[in-house]
């Protein structure tokens, strides 16, 4: 009876005990989670009867008191247990072999149960602790009839038992005291780690940004044609021209047109003008203007296959050149930039005068002379739209074919454009072919001359005209 009553008792105040341990383990991380140091922790039974508040700095002095008590008592649980077992076996002496009466086994079974409910909160606790699992709850088997020698064994289980117990107290406060001061740490670590975070850093970039812009100067384009006789130096003149690709061959658009008959030129074959042959002009004669050829004929029916050829009106400018002058189409389109804007269908209708030299005793007036003829594209449609009254009211048999454009364009009020530095012209004024500020010269009859002007001219060109 003293054994299963020393036993009972021990069981509930370990009980008794973990319950405490938990309640204090868990205010403990209540604080350390800052729910407040001044939390009172609530009072619960506590070892062996007595009350007490456990808080989260004094839990283990106050468990290394109950202990102490615990080893006190266990130690005289065990002299009477010792005395009981004295007792019984000298009885036992007296009247025989001892036998367990049936309450002694209930006492005992009930004893064996106490003890692996404790086990098995003891393993609960330890796994919450992220221990291992040190207990295993195993199942007693019911006791059978012993001998009196057997009684000092189960005597010195119960103490065992008893030692084991308070040993797992023991261990519980321990883990518990281990979990306090672990979330201190953890506290002192969040700190630490907030001061670090409150330090900021401040980055300034400069964005350096270059805009390079550009002007792209498009200049006008150019239909160029010439009219060669079939027999003479023209034709050998211009099929040398064509095979190096210069006068009006480096324009944008060219033809050839022939009088005579039609001719080869290189790989082209020119457009035959079909009309009488001219004869030189007699300034004895009234109303002679030229002692040239009077190839107003000709040169009428070439600008009507030029206007049917329609090519014309693809370009800014028309350009009729003699075979024999020297031409230069870029610098032509240069100096006529500020004239006509390029891509413009609607722009003016103007014709250059190449001359202004007085003539005969006159006062000077711009002309045009038939090396170097050159009309927009709207005079050449008012030419087209308009031409023939010049031809009805004109007097132009003693003409020459640019005398009578000059006056058919003054007749149709086509603005002038003063082009008097673009020709050197002896009949008008000279200039030599190392002149690079001229877009033509004339007149070159040989291919030699002409390609040595052309070669002298083109040398002396050097930054000037690019400029």
């Amino acid at each position: 009876w003293l054994k299963c009553q020393a036993a009972s008792w021990i069981n509930r105040a370990v009980s008794a005990r973990l319950c405490s341990a938990h309640l204090a383990a868990g205010l403990g991380r209540m604080r350390s989670a800052g729910a407040g140091a001044d939390v009172p922790a609530p009072r619960g039974p506590g070892f062996l009867g007595f009350t007490s508040t456990y808080s989260r700095l004094d839990v283990e002095p106050r468990a290394a008191g109950r202990i102490r008590r615990l080893a006190v008592i266990s130690a005289g649980l065990l002299a009477v247990a010792l005395a009981a077992v004295v007792a019984r076996h000298y009885v036992a002496l007296g009247s025989g072999p001892a036998v367990l009466s049936p309450g002694s086994t209930g006492a005992l079974q009930q004893q064996s149960e106490q003890k692996e409910g404790v086990q098995a909160a003891s393993s609960q606790h330890l796994r919450s602790s992220g221990g291992s699992d040190q207990t295993a709850a195993v199942p007693a088997p019911a006791p059978a009839p012993q001998g009196p020698w057997h009684l000092l064994t189960d005597a010195a289980g119960a103490v065992s038992g008893a030692f084991g117990q308070a040993a797992v107290s023991l261990h519980l406060i321990s883990t518990t005291s281990t979990t306090t001061s672990t979330s201190t740490r953890t506290q002192t670590m969040t700190s630490t780690t907030s001061t670090t975070t409150s330090s900021s850093s401040s980055t300034t970039s400069v964005t350096v940004t270059t805009t390079t812009s550009s002007t792209t100067t498009k200049l006008t384009t150019l239909f160029c044609f010439c009219v060669v006789r079939k027999e003479g130096y023209e034709v050998g003149l211009v099929t040398q021209q064509y095979w190096k690709k210069v006068s009006i061959f480096e324009c944008e658009d060219s033809q050839v047109y022939s009088n005579g008959g039609v001719v080869q030129i290189g790989d082209l074959t020119t457009v035959e003008i079909k009309t009488n042959t001219s004869s030189m002009g007699n300034l004895s004669k009234a109303g002679t203007t030229t002692s040239s050829w009077l190839n107003t004929v000709i040169f009428m029916e070439a600008w009507e296959l030029v206007l049917a050829d329609g090519r014309w009106w693809q370009h800014e400018w028309t350009v009729k050149v003699d075979p024999d002058a020297v031409f230069f189409p870029w610098r032509l389109k240069v100096k006529l930039y500020p004239f006509y804007r390029a891509g413009d269908f609607n722009g003016p209708a103007l014709f250059v005068g190449n001359c202004d030299r007085s003539w005969h005793g006159g006062p000077p007036k711009l002309k045009l002379f038939g090396s170097l003829e050159v009309f927009s594209r709207n005079a050449l449609g008012m030419y087209k739209a308009n031409g023939q009254q010049c031809k009805d009211n004109l007097d132009w048999e003693g003409w020459g074919e640019d005398f009578f454009m000059q006056n058919c364009m003054e007749m149709l009020q086509v603005g002038k454009v003063n082009g008097v530095s673009f020709l050197g012209d002896a009949r008008c004024y000279y200039a030599p072919c190392s002149d690079p500020s001229k877009v033509a010269y004339h007149d070159f009859k040989d291919v030699g001359s002409y390609f040595a002007c052309w070669g002298q001219s083109k040398a002396a060109e050097g930054t000037m005209v690019m400029k």
